[in-house]
C-alpha cells in the first residue's frame, strides 16, 4: 500500500532558487542596472559555483508491506490516460530514506505554470493521486551537468501568449574543452539532452569550429553550423544570408526541439536569443532579463555595462528608431536583415500558444 507524502496534494512549487528570485527581484526593480548592478552581488556567489541551477522537488511516499517494484509517473492529466513528455521532466532513481522510514525521487526540469498528477505505481488496481501545480515564473532554467542551459519559452508576450516550452534551447558548447567553462558532456548530460529535452536540431555557432560535423549529442541529431557574429556584427552584410539560413531553421516545425549555442552561451547566443525573443513578441523587459540571467552562470553578463552591448545599441538608437526595444529590434529583422514576413509568422505560429 502506498501513502502519498510530499509534494502535498495541490501545492504549488516555485522552481527557482532563492539567488535566482533575488536576481530576478533586483532585475524588475531595476536594481541590476545602477552601475556595475548586477556583477556587484553576483560575483562572490559565482566564484564559488554556478547560480543558474533551478530548484529540484523531491517527491516521497511510503510504501508498507512487503517491497515491491515501484515507479514515478507523471502526467498532466488525472487519469493518466498519457504519461506527461519526458520534455516536462527528468525523474531521477528511487531511493530509500530510512531515517524518514520513506521512498524519495529527486525531479528536475519540470515546466513552469502547469498542473500535474502523479502517482507511484506499485502494480495496485486502486493508486492514489496527489496534483501540484508549477508557477509561472521568468525563467525555465535546465538542471544539467552543461551549465547554463535554459528553456527560451514559458513567458507571456506582449499580445497575452505564451512562448511554448521544450521547443527551444540556448546554451553553451557542449564538447566543453576549455577549463574556463563550467560542465561536462557525460553521459548524464547526453542522456538529458537525448532522451528527455529530445533535441533534434543542434545550432553551432562558432565560426572557429566550422570544422565539427557532428551533434555530441547523437548521430541522429541535425548538426547545422551557422557562423554568427555577436551584437554590432549583426550589422555585417555578410551576416544577412547567415541570418537567413538561421531563421529558416527556426521557421521549419520539422527541426524542433533546437538547441542552439556558441561557447559560453553568453554572446552569440545571447544575441540570437535576443533577435528571437524579439520575433516572438516578448516585452523589452524579459529579453534584458534573459540576457542578464547568464549572469548566474559564472559569465559576467550585464546589458547596461558592456561595451559591446553598447556598440550594438548605440548603432540601432540612431538608425532604427522606435518606440520600444522589440520594435527597434523588429527593424533590423525587417529592414537590415530583410526577414521576410512569411518566416516571422511561420516562427510565431510554430513557437507560440494561448
Amino acid at each position: 500500500m502506498i501513502k502519498l507524502i510530499s509534494p502535498k496534494d495541490n501545492a504549488v512549487l516555485s522552481l527557482t532558487t532563492k539567488t535566482q528570485k533575488k536576481h530576478l527581484e533586483r532585475e524588475y526593480s531595476g536594481k541590476n542596472d545602477s552601475g556595475r548592478g548586477i556583477t556587484e552581488w553576483v560575483k562572490p556567489i559565482t566564484d564559488t559555483y554556478s547560480a543558474y541551477a533551478p530548484a529540484s522537488v523531491y517527491f516521497k511516499w511510503k510504501q508498507e508491506g512487503e517491497p515491491v517494484p515501484m515507479s514515478l509517473e507523471l502526467s498532466f492529466c488525472r487519469c493518466f490516460c498519457e504519461p506527461c513528455p519526458k520534455s516536462a521532466a527528468t525523474v531521477g532513481n528511487i531511493v530509500y530514506d530510512a531515517a524518514e522510514d520513506v521512498y524519495v525521487v529527486r525531479v528536475d526540469n519540470l515546466m513552469m505554470g502547469k498542473e500535474y498528477f502523479w502517482r507511484i505505481n506499485d502494480g495496485s488496481p486502486d493508486m492514489p493521486v496527489h496534483s501540484f501545480a508549477t508557477k509561472r515564473e521568468a525563467v525555465r532554467a535546465i538542471s544539467c551537468p552543461i551549465h547554463n542551459v535554459r528553456d527560451v519559452g514559458g513567458r507571456l508576450t506582449r499580445d497575452g501568449k505564451h512562448v511554448k516550452q521544450g521547443m527551444v534551447y540556448r546554451g553553451p558548447q557542449l564538447e566543453i574543452d576549455d577549463d574556463k567553462l563550467p560542465g561536462v558532456m557525460n553521459e548524464e548530460a547526453r542522456r538529458i539532452f537525448r532522451d528527455n529535452l529530445g533535441i533534434k536540431t543542434e545550432i553551432e555557432l562558432r565560426e572557429e569550429r566550422v570544422h565539427i560535423k557532428e551533434s555530441t549529442i547523437s548521430k541522429d541529431v541535425n548538426f547545422v553550423t551557422v557562423p554568427f557574429y555577436a551584437y554590432g556584427g549583426v550589422y555585417s552584410p555578410i551576416m544577412k544570408d547567415r541570418l537567413h539560413k538561421l531563421f529558416d531553421i527556426f521557421a521549419d516545425e520539422s527541426n524542433y526541439p533546437i538547441y542552439f549555442h556558441c561557447a559560453a552561451g553568453a554572446d552569440r547566443t545571447g544575441t540570437v536569443a535576443i533577435l528571437l525573443e524579439a520575433i516572438l513578441g516578448e516585452t523589452d523587459e524579459n529579453i534584458v532579463m534573459d540576457y542578464n540571467f547568464t549572469a548566474l552562470s559564472l559569465e559576467q553578463r550585464n546589458w547596461n555595462d558592456s561595451g559591446d552591448m553598447e556598440g550594438f545599441l548605440s548603432y540601432m538608437n540612431e538608425e532604427f528608431v522606435a518606440e520600444n526595444l522589440r520594435e527597434q529590434l523588429m527593424r533590423i529583422i525587417r529592414e537590415r536583415i530583410e526577414i521576410k514576413e512569411e518566416t516571422i509568422e511561420k516562427i510565431r505560429s510554430i513557437l507560440l500558444e494561448e
